[in-house]
């Protein structure tokens, strides 16, 4: 028994990450407000877009 559902955050202005999260299955369910910090510039809190695989899509 292993893990039945994978979860990424991700910058949602980062259209790369969410491209590469959709080519290998990744759904996009929804955005955290200002959830993640960006630590390399100046501590600025940005949203996150939250995108899930389940185990029965992999």
């Amino acid at each position: 028994m292993g893990p039945h559902r994978l979860e990424a955050r991700v910058n949602p202005v980062n259209e790369a990450s969410r491209a590469l999260l959709t080519q290998v299955g990744f759904t996009h369910e929804g955005a955290l407000r200002l959830a993640m910090n960006q630590r390399g510039r100046n501590g600025i809190w940005t949203d996150a877009a939250v995108c899930g695989l389940l185990q029965s899509d992999w």
